[in-house]
């Protein structure tokens, strides 16, 4: 399940482990982890492979997607 290892040497857990595990789509799983709705049963089984998995959102998700939306605004602004 869990193929990547950080640099650290740590193992990584990504969304989709999780979404197998849980056997669910990575989209429910976002969805669980962003508030947005999710039936009882599916979130109930997200939070316990969460739990056995150990997984930890990246905090580079939403950096990356800023630094991008701010490199368009700056293209954007040369015309």
């Amino acid at each position: 399940m869990v193929k990547a290892i950080s640099m650290t040497g740590a193992l990584v857990v990504k969304m989709k482990d999780v979404a197998e595990l849980a056997g669910v789509s990575s989209a429910a799983v976002s969805r669980y982890l962003n508030g947005g709705y999710i039936s009882a049963d599916k979130a109930e089984r997200i939070k316990k492979a969460i739990e056995l998995t150990g997984y930890v959102r990246s905090s580079q998700g939403p950096c990356a997607a800023h630094r991008l939306h701010q490199a368009h605004r700056r293209y954007r602004a040369q015309d």
